[in-house]
């Protein structure tokens, strides 16, 4: 499985490598980074696409550019691969917020053809807005999370730290709500996840981790959870079977791969097209 994670801080592209880059996507996704108010909310949501067509390219060695893969929607916002369209056994999710964006792709084993249910979400962990304290803050979450879950949220003291638990729970929703394909359409208080609370997040992740939906316990799914830096935790929700080869799958979680600038720029730069390579040089 490909766990990829960039920052986009202090991010010091060229107006041409960014043109370049643009020029990879359809021309409706470009007009939509483009309408963007702020520069580094397109610069999240370009590079989310740009990364995501470099890990599904990791697994079609016959497609070499990038402007060969078609990446559409489901009606309900899930972006899918559906160029080339036989192979339905590859699956990615893409999030970005604050500092960070994220990719996870996988393809699934030979006895599940049909693929596999993927999502990812990271979340910045930032203070209240001014004038607004935490527990105002939470209020306009209420509905939002089960009372165990806001026991958990509740359970550690005052301050920051609960702001991390919130977050814990609201990327693991993110991340199933994503892997399932539903979008908005789902009641996020339907899900309730339970998190080891004596086991400190690392940048290797957690397994103690549960989900019920509508008090039924759900096995279907495999949850990680850590930590790109102090204040973005990431969540990554994909089905236990097919996803991971065997030996994989009863092993600890991988970390995410930090991408940089250069390294990202070499791996366009190899897949042969001329346009950023130029761009890169000018």
């Amino acid at each position: 499985m490909i766990r990829w994670a960039w920052n986009v801080k202090g991010w010091e592209a060229s107006d041409e490598e960014i043109s370049a880059l643009l020029s990879y996507l359809p021309t409706a996704e470009q007009a939509k980074i483009k309408a963007f108010r702020f520069p580094i909310d397109g610069h999240r949501s370009l590079m989310g696409q740009i990364l995501a067509r470099l890990a599904l390219l990791a697994y079609i060695p016959d497609i070499e550019r990038m402007t060969d893969l078609g990446i559409g929607r489901t009606p309900c916002g899930k972006p899918i691969l559906i160029n080339p369209s036989d192979r339905p056994d590859l699956a990615f999710n893409v999030s970005h917020h604050g500092d960070w964006v994220v990719v996870a792709a996988v393809a699934a084993e030979a006895e599940c053809p049909t693929g596999v249910r993927l999502g990812v979400d990271v979340s910045e962990v930032a203070e209240p807005l001014p004038g607004e304290c935490v527990d105002e803050f939470f209020e306009s979450f209420q509905t939002y999370f089960t009372k165990a879950e806001w026991n958990y949220v509740n359970g550690e003291k005052p301050g920051r730290a609960r702001m991390h638990r919130f977050h814990h729970l609201w990327c693991l929703k993110e991340s199933y709500v994503k892997a399932l394909g539903l979008g908005l359409s789902m009641d996020l208080d339907r899900i309730s996840f339970s998190v080891d609370a004596e086991q400190p997040l690392a940048a290797h992740g957690v397994y103690a981790i549960s989900l019920a939906v509508d008090g039924e316990v759900q096995n279907d799914f495999f949850f990680e959870l850590c930590y790109l830096d102090q204040s973005h935790p990431v969540a990554l929700c994909y089905e236990r079977k097919c996803s991971l080869p065997k030996q994989q799958r009863e092993t600890a979680p991988s970390q995410f791969t930090v991408l940089r600038w250069g390294g990202i720029k070499e791996r366009i730069s190899a897949l042969g097209d001329s346009r950023f390579a130029t761009a890169a040089a000018s």
